[in-house]
């Protein structure tokens, strides 16, 4: 997020490019439904250059921002939680991982899951296991 907040602490309009990034997202997902973990991570490693690079300002914020966005999809923001989408926030995560894409977009994904507790219920999952 640190170059979406530099932009607006410098009165640039990144709003534009955040819809194009819900947009590129919403695509993604709707042609993945149903798809593996896989068959997603092909579509993202993609778009990164063919689209959020293009259209969501630039090859470093268009890196920031495909992952944050691609994390806060189906976050509420109300509820503080994924909650019944957590599993499909996981799939995104893990398909941004196993994808052809920069270090840099999995490197913003991997903050984004931690600022959006992602990984909370897997670590209580983990420690059930262990019990």
């Amino acid at each position: 997020m640190h170059l979406t907040i530099e932009a607006l602490r410098e009165g640039e309009d990144v709003r534009e490019a955040w819809r194009a990034a819900f947009a590129k997202w919403r695509e993604l997902l709707k042609e993945g439904a149903g798809a593996s973990v896989g068959e997603l991570a092909g579509r993202i490693g993609e778009a990164q250059i063919d689209y959020f690079e293009k259209r969501c300002g630039g090859r470093a914020m268009g890196q920031e921002i495909m992952a944050w966005s691609g994390l806060a999809y189906h976050f509420d923001s109300e509820e503080g939680s994924y909650g019944d989408d957590a599993d499909v926030a996981r799939k995104i995560y893990d398909a941004i991982q196993l994808s052809t894409c920069s270090v840099e977009v999995k490197l913003h994904a991997e903050r984004a899951a931690i600022t959006y507790d992602l990984f909370e219920g897997l670590e209580e999952a983990e420690s059930d296991d262990a019990i």
